[in-house]
């Protein structure tokens, strides 16, 4: 700070003279002090001033604040580091201590996540540019690009400083962690005319920006735009190991594999002169692009071949398990084996687990199916010796989910920790509550979840399910950009309406939510993820349709679904909901055109043939082959635990349709074959104790009346909780064969049975005749049948059900 000033070259400002007229006018002022400090442009003057006005009043924020300021640009960090404790701790609401307390994050041993949020802290006190840029830039580094704060941030910095290539920069990168790539590459775009406006020539920031530019264009699918970026780079002499595995890769999906080998032997030529982490990566990268380009056998001829200090890094080590999963000959069992013993830190031993995990999918799978079961004991030992792993419990959650047997949906719904502050975060191949919402929509398909309004008949119940809707929501203001988040909801919702039987209220939420998911720009590409989830859109839009009334509506989505370039085996679905479209309107021939297209189509899901073979039945279609059994036979071998289970529901199905027939032998015979495939579901016993009632009242047969009882008393003992019909039958069959108190116990379970909101006038019906029984003297009284009397049991049985002429004739004889 000894530089001349005030001579010819450095000239006093207008604003300095008037400063120095008001001290020397009020040289006690300290106020004049402190704006002398920082309007000066001479340092030593800069600091003399700050440090008078601090002498005339030492709690001077302000003073303090820019006198850190000072000594920051003067490289003095451990005084500047005290200048800005000293102004933080008399005014924490000023910006530029918090804004100098994370960029001096290095000397106070701060984390980056820490240096973040004292950044976060001035750029929200004083949303200044530099600020908003710092925090985009520490959020690079902490691994917060994702978050709502910083894309805020960076775009206002964009508004505000748009000559600055940096702010450009940070968008584009901002852009891309949310998986907008157009925008990215406008961003990165614009980065560049910017430094090439500014007259800036360092070519560092050119690379840079260009590089990045090439990764995002990679990333959106326009690989040779991506290309030519790169050989513009390779041209000026700039393509370093990154830019160099963007163009390989870029290349090898443009089909040219011996230019991307070509440019692969580059990068493996300068691996050696790469700094440790650079060439892990790199290293890492060539592995797998030998796997893709030339195969199995070259990429792991090649592993074996490099030195065994690259199998020390974690990328590296991870590449190479993963090419030994798929190794059936197991040559890299050695390398890999010997290698895991350098991971030693926690989170590397979290992945080793996980890739072990996934190696057991594939090397304990069959030709049709993984080997989950295998990957799931992995887990589960794993879990057991780090039970706080977020990547472990959604693999595991995930595993449960993709699994054949949906039988432990329930506990996939609670692997994953939703309260953390960054469930949404993706850790590993989904996130937290990805995992919850998909485990929501498998535990509504076995089973309902809010026995409000339905009774779960099965035993596997998501204890979840009912807040799933809740954390999407959380999920969904946490990322707006997630389309993921977004299509779970959709589908949760759409569940939630099909529980409650499609109220206005839900199916109005779910139109608008559709209509804003389906002009999301990712539908619009070829990806078979996409597609196949804009195919489950435009259902749930067309059942909707449906529901409301708008069969218009309804087909259009249908038809709309239906021209989508996805396997035959989900074409078939669109084409089942055209069939009861044009069903609702007694469209006969169109109906008869699209369920034949559905036995043209085909497709391995057991459900689809169940609801197309009610159509059938239904609407009498006519066709030459018949869905029977063989039907799910051809089903995919992947369902094969499985099918005794789908078996009996179709059966179950037949038993239904001989049962509105009139066809009870019929239907008995079915429904039994079901209860023998299928010997824990209470639903079926229930339906085969309905048959043989009806048997037993057409024919007066007591044979019937003790099947009933025995198919009844199943259901029962099978059910989770006691189902609402079951005791009341029971309580029929068991009084028609004499067993009197077995008929009291009976109604009374029955009463219990159901929900106070929702018993129907039969039940108050049958208290009546329990309430006659009890005051005859044949039981003693039960506080259920005596809390009313026998005349006001059928005033509250007409109450419910006014248009039933019995309870009516009833009334009228017990007026009399």
């Amino acid at each position: 700070m000894n530089e001349n000033y005030g001579q010819d070259q450095h000239p006093w400002q207008l604003s300095e003279k008037m400063v120095l007229g008001a001290l020397l006018l009020e040289g006690d002022n300290y106020e004049f002090w402190v704006a002398l400090g920082c309007l000066s442009g001479y340092n030593a003057l800069r600091q003399h001033a700050l440090i008078r006005g601090l002498q005339l009043d030492v709690s001077l924020a302000v003073a303090w604040a820019y006198l850190g300021k000072l000594y920051r640009e003067e490289g003095e960090k451990s005084l500047a580091r005290l200048a800005f404790d000293c102004s933080r701790s008399i005014d924490p609401s000023l910006s530029l201590p918090w804004a100098g307390m994370s960029a001096d994050s290095q000397i106070r041993d701060m984390t980056p996540e820490e240096a973040f949020e004292s950044c976060s802290r001035a750029a929200q006190i004083l949303p200044v540019a530099e600020f908003q840029v710092g925090l985009a830039k520490l959020a690079l580094i902490s691994g917060s690009l994702m978050s709502s704060q910083v894309f805020g941030a960076i775009r206002q910095a964009v508004q505000k400083a748009p000559h600055y290539p940096e702010t450009h920069n940070l968008h584009g990168l901002v852009c891309e962690a949310r998986s907008e790539y157009q925008a990215a590459i406008t961003s990165f775009r614009l980065a560049r005319c910017a430094i090439i406006s500014s007259g800036d020539t360092s070519k560092s920031c050119l690379q840079d920006i260009a590089v990045n530019l090439a990764r995002s264009l990679s990333k959106a699918g326009y690989a040779a735009d991506a290309v030519q970026e790169c050989e513009s780079l390779r041209k000026e002499g700039m393509l370093d190991s990154e830019g160099l595995q963007i163009y390989a890769f870029c290349l090898w999906q443009l089909g040219e594999n011996d230019h991307a080998l070509s440019v692969v032997r580059n990068l493996a030529s300068s691996v050696s002169a790469m700094e440790r982490a650079f060439a892990a990566a790199s290293v890492s990268f060539i592995c797998r692009m030998l796997y893709y380009i030339s195969g199995l056998d070259l990429a792991v001829s090649s592993i074996l071949k490099m030195p065994k200090e690259f199998l020390q890094s974690t990328k590296v080590w991870i590449v190479a398990s993963a090419i030994h999963a798929l190794d059936h000959s197991n040559r890299l069992a050695l390398a890999v084996s010997s290698s895991q013993y350098s991971l030693l830190s926690h989170d590397e031993i979290i992945e080793k687990h996980y890739l072990t995990a996934l190696a057991n999918l594939v090397k304990h799978g069959s030709d049709y199916c993984l080997g989950f079961q295998s990957g799931i004991s992995h887990v589960k030992n794993a879990l057991h010796s780090y039970p706080n792993s977020n990547l472990l419990r959604n693999l595991l959650g995930h595993l449960l989910l993709s699994c054949e047997e949906w039988k432990e949906t329930h506990v996939a719904s609670r692997c994953c920790i939703t309260e953390a502050p960054n469930c949404a975060s993706k850790q590993g191949l989904k996130s937290g509550c990805e995992i919850l919402g998909a485990g929501a929509v498998a535990c509504y398909a076995i089973g309902n979840v809010d026995p409000k309004f339905s009774y779960p008949a099965c035993g596997y119940q998501c204890l979840n399910g009912p807040g799933a809707v809740q954390e999407l929501q959380k999920y969904m203001h946490q990322e707006p950009w997630n389309h993921r988040a977004q299509y779970l909801l959709i589908l949760n919702l759409l569940q939630k309406a099909r529980e409650e039987r499609f109220p206005s209220n839900i199916c109005v939420i779910l139109e608008r939510l559709i209509l804003v998911a389906l002009s999301n720009e990712f539908y619009s590409r070829e990806s078979m993820s996409y597609q196949y989830q804009k195919f489950q859109l435009l259902l749930c839009a067309s059942e909707i349709s449906l529901q409301g009334g708008n069969i218009a509506g309804c087909i259009k989505h249908a038809k709309n679904a239906s021209s989508l370039l996805i396997p035959n085996n989900y074409l078939f679905f669109g084409h089942l909901l055209l069939c009861r479209a044009y069903a609702a309107v007694d469209d006969y021939t169109n109906l008869q055109q699209q369920y034949i297209r559905c036995l043209e189509l085909e497709t391995d899901y057991h459900i689809g043939w169940v609801c197309l073979k009610i159509i059938e039945s239904l609407y009498n279609v006519e066709s030459d082959s018949k869905i029977s059994v063989l039907s799910f036979k051809k089903c995919s071998k992947e369902w094969k635990k499985s099918l005794n289970m789908w078996l009996a529901v179709f059966n179950l199905v037949l038993g239904l349709i001989y049962l509105w027939k009139e066809e009870y032998f019929s239907a008995e015979e079915s429904i039994a074959q079901a209860c023998s495939l299928a010997s824990s579901e209470s639903c079926l016993f229930l339906c085969h104790g309905v048959a043989c009632v009806r048997l037993a009242r057409q024919f007066c047969s007591s044979d019937y009346l003790s099947l009933a009882v025995n198919s009844l008393t199943s259901a029962h003992a099978n059910s989770v909780i006691p189902l609402p019909i079951v005791s009341l039958l029971l309580a029929q069959a068991e009084g028609s064969l004499g067993l009197k108190q077995n008929w009291e116990k009976n109604l009374r379970l029955e009463w219990y049975s159901w929900p106070p909101e929702m018993r129907p006038a039969e039940l108050f019906f049958q208290m009546h005749l329990l309430s006659i029984q009890s005051e005859s003297g044949f039981k003693t009284p039960s506080r259920v049948e005596f809390c009313q009397s026998s005349l006001k049991w059928v005033l509250r049985a007409i109450h419910t059900n006014p248009s039933s002429l019995r309870y009516w004739n009833i009334l009228h004889k017990l007026m009399e």
